[in-house]
C-alpha cells in the first residue's frame, strides 16, 4: 500500500513527531511505501533524523531560505487571508491560510495514496475535506477529547462524518470520544504510539541520579517537580535530578532552582536527541504531568531499564504503568504521594531492580512490530470494505488478526504476571553520516563507524596540529592515544568533513576513576558534531558540593593527584584581569578531602568594577606549588556553565547593593561574579 501521513511539520522536537517517525518507518519495515508530507517546513534540517525510506515534502517553506516559496501575486495574496477550512478552535490555526487550503487540496487530490492519515484536527478536516473518494482517510489523535475547546469538538464531530476511522493513543480516550460522538463509535480505534527500541544496553539503576525529560510547559510541572526534589534532596543530599528539554517557560524553571538553591542537585541538560544514551544514566524516572494524551518518554524510559514514578493523569500513564509492577503511580494533585514514591524507590535497592526489569518487559509491547501490525490490520480492513480487490502492494501477513479482535499492548491495572517479552533487537548501526561513542573511562572510548563506511578520521582543534585517528570501524581511543591530547576542545572530522555524533554513551563517567588519568577524556556532541572535552593538568581540585551556609559560600571537594607535602592550604580568589587577590583558610586531611567557607562580603567590599569577576583555586599556604583551579571536570557534563545554576546572595555595605553570584565558566572552573545591584 501506499501510505500517506499529513503533519505540521516533524521539523522540531514533540512526542507526535517521534510516534509519526516511528510508525512511518515501522510501515516501511512490513514493504509499504510510505511518505510524510509536511504542510510547513521550518528548519532546513530537522531535529529528528527521519528514515531514508520514508518520503519527506513540504508544501510551505518557511524557512530563512524562502519563507513562504510564494510563486506569485496570487500566492501572496492567499497567505494573508484565513483559510476557509482549517477549523479556527484548533491552536495551529492562525498559521494556516488559503495558500494552505490551495496546496493541501492539491496535494491530497493528486497523491495517489491507498491510506491518507492526519495527525491533529485540523490536519484530519483537511484530509476529511479534499482527499479523493478511492483512499482510506483515517484521523490520528494525539491529545485527548477534553483537551479541545467546544467549537473545535463541534468541527471535529461533524466533519469526521466523513473520515473511515479515528485513532486514539489511549483506550480511555477511545471510549471517551464514543460516548461524545456516538454516531462515528464503530469508528474509533485505539492504537497506542510505538518507540524505537534502543540498541544500547539497559540502566542496572545503581547510579543516583533522577531523570525527567519533556518540553518545559506549564502541563508538564517541572515547578512541581522541582519543589518535589527539593524535599527528596533534603532526606537523600547524595542524589541528583536531571532534566532535559527546553520551552517558552524554562526561564522560570531556571529561576526556580536557584530560588530553591538546587544548583549542585538539579542540572537543565537542554535538549539531546537521541535521548536513551541519557535516560541509561538514571536510576527512576520522573513525571508530573498535569495531563498526557500518551506519555512516550515513559516507554522510551522504561525501554532503558528505568523503574517510573508518575503522576496518574486521566490518559496516558495509568494505562502503561502497572503500579507496584514496573513503577508507582500518584495522584495527579498529591506532591507528598509523589515524594514517598520517589523516596521508596531510592530506599529500595531490591524493589527499584525489581521494577526494572519489569519496565523493561513492558517498554517491549511497544516495539514497532506489534504497533505497526496493528496499524497494518487496520489499513488492511479499511481498504477491502473500501474495495473489492486490495491494492497495489497489499499484503496479509499471517500475524494478522482478525478484523475486530484486540491485540494486548500492556495496559496498566491488571497487575499480573507479564508475558515473556520477545529477543530484544539487534544494536542498532550509526547512519552513513554519523559514529557513535562509549566511554569506559574517562581515557578509554570506542569510536564506531558504520561498516563500509569510508574516510579518514581526524580529531582537530583549531590550536594543535590534526591529529589521526586509528582506521577502523569500532576504533578504540585508549589511554597511551587519549594521554597524548592536549587540553581543549578536539572535534571529529572525516575527510575534512564534521562528523555527526550518534550515540554518546558516557554513563561509566559518572563514578569518580580509581587511577588519575594523564587527560580526563569527556565525548559529547557539541552541537551536533561529535567532540571530546579534554582537560590535562598535574593536579585537580575536583568539587563536590557548592552551597550557601549562613550567607558563606561553602565548598567541599578533593584534591586528586600527588598531594602537596606541607597539606596546610586555603582557598584563593583572584581578581580577574586586574591582580588583586582574596584567601581563606580550608581544612583538609591526608586523603585530599578539603573545605572551606568563603566570606563573600571580603569581595564585595573590594568592588572596583560594575562586574567583578573573581577566579577560585585551591592554594598551599607556603607558596611552594602552583595553585589549582576549582572545578567539576570528573563526569560527564562538558559545560556547567549552562547547566547548574546556583543561587545569588544579596550583600550590602559601604559601597552599594550588591549581587554575589557563584558560577562555573565555559571550563567548568568555579567563580563568583560580583556586580551592582538596583
Amino acid at each position: 500500500m501506499k501510505i500517506t501521513f499529513l503533519t505540521h511539520s516533524v521539523d522540531h522536537v514533540g512526542g507526535t513527531i517521534r510516534a509519526t517517525l516511528n510508525t512511518a518507518s515501522t510501515l516501511a519495515d512490513l514493504g509499504h511505501e510510505v511518505e510524510i508530507v509536511n504542510v510547513f517546513r521550518y528548519r532546513g534540517t530537522p531535529h529528528f533524523t527521519p528514515d531514508p525510506r520514508v518520503g519527506i515534502r513540504h508544501l510551505v517553506d518557511r524557512t530563512a531560505r524562502s519563507p513562504w516559496t510564494l510563486t506569485g501575486v496570487a500566492d501572496r495574496l492567499r497567505s494573508r487571508r484565513g483559510s476557509r477550512v482549517y477549523p479556527a478552535g484548533d491552536t495551529r490555526a492562525g498559521e494556516f491560510n488559503r495558500l494552505t487550503d490551495k496546496r493541501v487540496a492539491e496535494f491530497l487530490g493528486d497523491c495517489g495514496s491507498d491510506v491518507i492519515v492526519g495527525t491533529r484536527p485540523g490536519l484530519n478536516v483537511y484530509v476529511a475535506r479534499f482527499s479523493p473518494r478511492s483512499a482510506v482517510t483515517v484521523a490520528q489523535e494525539h491529545l485527548f477529547y477534553d483537551h479541545h475547546k467546544p467549537r473545535l469538538r463541534d468541527a471535529m464531530s461533524r466533519e469526521y462524518s466523513s473520515l473511515d476511522a479515528m485513532v486514539t493513543v489511549s483506550e480511555a480516550d477511545a471510549n471517551n470520544y464514543r460516548r461524545h460522538m456516538p454516531h462515528l463509535a464503530s469508528r474509533i480505534r485505539f492504537i497506542p504510539n510505538s518507540i524505537q527500541p534502543t540498541p544500547l544496553p539497559p540502566s542496572v539503576v545503581d547510579s543516583k541520579v533522577i531523570v525527567a525529560a519533556g518540553r518545559i510547559a506549564r502541563p508538564k510541572r517541572f515547578d512541581m517537580l522541582l519543589r518535589i526534589f527539593a524535599r527528596v534532596h533534603r532526606r537523600h543530599p547524595d542524589w541528583s535530578l536531571r532534566i532535559y528539554g527546553t520551552g517558552r517557560h524554562l526561564k522560570a524553571i531556571r529561576d526556580l532552582v536557584t530560588d530553591l538553591d538546587l544548583g549542585d542537585a538539579v542540572s537543565l541538560m537542554g535538549q539531546v536527541t537521541p535521548l536513551d544514551a541519557e535516560w541509561v544514566k538514571g536510576s527512576i524516572a520522573v513525571v508530573t504531568s498535569k495531563y498526557e494524551s500518551f506519555g512516550l518518554t515513559l516507554v522510551e524510559a522504561m525501554d532503558c531499564g528505568l523503574p517510573v514514578v508518575s503522576t496518574a493523569c486521566d490518559y496516558g500513564p495509568p494505562e502503561i504503568v502497572d503500579h507496584e509492577v514496573d513503577g508507582l503511580l500518584s495522584p495527579v494533585k498529591d506532591e507528598d504521594a509523589v515524594t514517598e514514591n520517589l523516596c521508596r524507590l531510592i530506599e529500595d535497592d531490591s524493589l527499584r531492580k525489581r521494577m526494572s526489569a519489569n519496565a523493561l518487559r513492558k517498554a517491549r509491547k511497544y516495539f514497532p512490530s506489534e504497533i505497526g501490525a496493528r496499524y497494518e490490520a487496520l489499513f488492511h480492513s479499511l481498504v477491502s470494505q473500501k474495495h473489492r480487490t486490495p491494492p497495489r502492494g497489499a499484503r496479509i501477513p499471517d500475524r494478522t488478526p482478525p478484523r475486530g479482535a484486540r491485540i494486548p499492548v500492556g495496559v496498566g491495572g491488571g497487575g499480573g504476571a507479564l508475558p515473556e517479552p520477545p529477543t530484544p533487537p539487534p544494536g542498532i548501526e550509526p547512519p552513513d553520516d554519523t559514529v557513535n561513542c562509549l566511554a569506559r573511562s574517562f581515557d578509554d572510548l570506542t569510536l564506531t563507524a558504520r561498516r563500509g563506511a569510508r574516510g579518514r578520521f581526524t580529531l582537530e582543534s583549531g590550536t594543535h596540529a590534526p591529529i589521526a585517528v586509528p582506521e577502523g570501524t569500532d576504533i578504540r581511543l585508549d589511554s597511551a592515544f587519549c594521554g597524548r591530547l592536549p587540553e581543549g576542545w578536539w572535534r571529529l572530522f572525516r575527510d575534512g568533513e564534521p562528523v555527526e555524533a550518534g550515540r554518546v554513551d558516557s554513563r561509566a563517567l559518572l563514578r569518580r576513576p580509581g587511577f588519575l588519568p594523564r587527560s580526563v577524556v569527556v565525548p559529547c556532541s557539541d552541537d551536533g558534531q561529535l567532540a571530546l572535552r579534554v582537560w590535562r593538568r598535574e593536579t585537580y581540585a575536583e568539587l563536590r558540593t557548592v552551597r550557601w551556609e549562613q550567607g558563606r559560600l561553602q565548598v567541599d571537594g578533593d584534591m586528586l593527584g600527588p598531594l602537596w607535602d606541607k597539606m596546610e592550604v586555603q582557598v584563593l580568589a583572584k581578581l580577574r584581569h586586574k591582580g588583586r587577590a582574596h584567601h581563606w583558610p580550608a581544612a583538609i586531611d591526608a586523603s585530599g578531602a578539603f573545605s572551606c567557607t568563603i566570606e563573600v562580603d571580603d569581595l564585595a567590599a573590594t568592588r572596583v568594577g560594575s562586574a567583578d569577576l573573581w577566579d577560585l583555586w585551591l592554594a598551599d599556604v607556603a607558596g611552594e606549588h602552583a595553585p589549582v583551579r576549582l572545578a567539576r571536570f570528573f563526569d560527564d557534563i562538558t559545560n556547567r556553565k549552562k547547566t547548574q545554576l546556583y543561587a545569588h546572595k544579596m550583600v550590602n555595605d559601604r559601597l552599594g547593593r550588591h549581587r554575589v553570584h557563584p558560577y562555573y565558566n565555559i571550563d567548568n572552573e568555579l567563580s563568583i561574579k560580583v556586580e551592582e545591584s538596583d
